[in-house]
Order: C-alpha cells, then structure tokens, then sequence
C-alpha cells in the first residue's frame, strides 16, 4: 500500500485556534470598574478547515486589573479535509476535532508588562469519516501544558502581544510535543481603534505551519473587543490564505 498526504491540516491547525484567540488584546485594558471574569468566542478558516472555539478567565481574588490567580477553561471544534493515494486512486476524509483545555495560573505586573503563567491539561480527541487506518490521531488524548501571555506597553502608542505555549500530547505509542508562539504589533490610532502586523509558528510533530497577517480590533463595552484578522499561512505542504473573528467580553 503506498499513501501520500495531499493536505497535513488537522488536529494542530485546530489547536491553534484557541491560542490565537485566546491573548485577545483586551487583557490589558483598564475600566472604571474592573471585571473579574472575561469570555471570549470566535470562528476561524483556513483552506480546507474551519473551526469553532470559546474559552473563559476568573481572577480567584480580586479584579481582572489585579496581580493573582487566574482559572483559564477554554474548548472548542473543528473540521478539515485531507486526500491520500493509494494504489495509484485518489481518496478524500472528513476529519473532526474537538479541543479543550483548564488551565490554573498567575497574573502579575512587570512594570510595562503584564504577563501570566498558566499550567494544566489539555485533551484532544478526533475522529475521521471514512476511516482511515493510517492517522494517526484518530483518538481521544490527554495532554500537559504550559502557557505564557504578555502584554507590554511601548512608546508612541504601541503595543506589543507575546504568547508561547508548550506540552504533550500522551498519545500512545509515543508522546507528541506541542509547540506554539504568536507575537502582535499594534498601533492605537484611539482607545477604541487598535490595527497592526500579527505572525505565529505552530509545531506539533509531524506538522508546522506559519501565519502572517494584519490584525483590527475595535473596543467597547468596558474594555470588551471585536478582533478580526487575516493573512498567509504556510504549512509543509501549501501555500493558502486564513481568517479569524473573534469577540472578547469583560464581566
């Protein structure tokens, strides 16, 4: 039997989602009164793959504004098409991935930078229609993670987003490491108006995939946001185009 992949989108590309999303530029935003929960929800594309996803944050103690501990549940779905060759006939599958994780962390002020340091599981389980003897993430698994956000004021009204996280998937009969880093530099034309340059790398053995694009984000209900943004995306085997939307809410 000889199989060769036509598109490696998957399980990754999904996970992504939710750490693209997740450091919304809201995290930062003071308001007269400060909330101590935040929601966020959103929908994402690439070529060949949608997905779904909506998370939350609890300051334990305090504010959203305040140094202390966060709760950070997160989850969401997805789907995506991929093609093999076998026997010289092509063949296409329908995956679908579902994601979540709950994490526990800290947040805490550095001068110009707020930063927090999460830890805590992650799980991952997918399924593929025909199925297909040969993915070799067509499983439910149970994972670790640990997740580093930041947010730095800069002169002349810029703003700079860090976020990387790393882990394991304990998928059997090996472990499978995650990596993932998404940076943004943005510009305030107002407190309600921030556009600017976002690019993220995303490994996850077999699979790496890179993101460049531009990145809009519209304030408004006590420190709340719309986030929208687009751009080119480089796996190991296409070229294609991607789009997100995404609404943060403070409460």
């Amino acid at each position: 039997m000889n199989g060769a992949w036509t598109r490696r989108m998957g399980l990754p590309a999904f996970a992504y989602v939710a750490l693209a999303a997740s450091g919304s530029l809201a995290s930062a935003d003071s308001v007269s009164k400060p909330p101590s929960s935040e929601i966020w929800a959103g929908v994402a594309a690439r070529t060949n793959s949608w997905a779904a996803y909506t998370g939350t944050t609890f300051a334990l103690s305090g504010s959203l504004a305040d140094p202390g501990w966060r709760l950070r549940l997160s989850g969401g779905m997805g789907e995506f098409e991929y093609g093999r060759t076998r026997n010289g006939v092509a063949e296409t599958y329908r995956a679908r991935t579902t994601f979540g994780d709950a994490l526990v962390g800290y947040h805490l002020q550095l001068g110009a930078t707020t930063a927090k340091l999460f830890a805590g599981a992650t799980l991952a389980s997918t399924t593929v229609k025909p199925p297909d003897p040969d993915f070799d993430h067509a499983r439910s698994t149970l994972g670790a993670k640990v997740r580093l956000e930041t947010w730095t004021r800069l002169p002349a009204n810029f703003v700079f987003k860090f976020d990387v996280e790393g882990g394991q998937l304990f998928e059997r009969p090996r472990k499978v490491n995650i990596i993932r880093a998404d940076a943004l530099l943005a510009y305030e034309v107002s407190p309600d108006l921030r556009i600017g340059l976002e690019a993220a790398y995303h490994e996850q053995d077999p699979y790496r995939a890179f993101e460049a694009g531009g990145h809009v984000s519209f304030g408004f209900y006590f420190g709340s946001r719309i986030d929208v943004s687009a751009g080119y995306v480089r796996d190991e085997d296409n070229d294609g185009v991607y789009g997100r939307a995404s609404l943060l809410f403070k409460y």
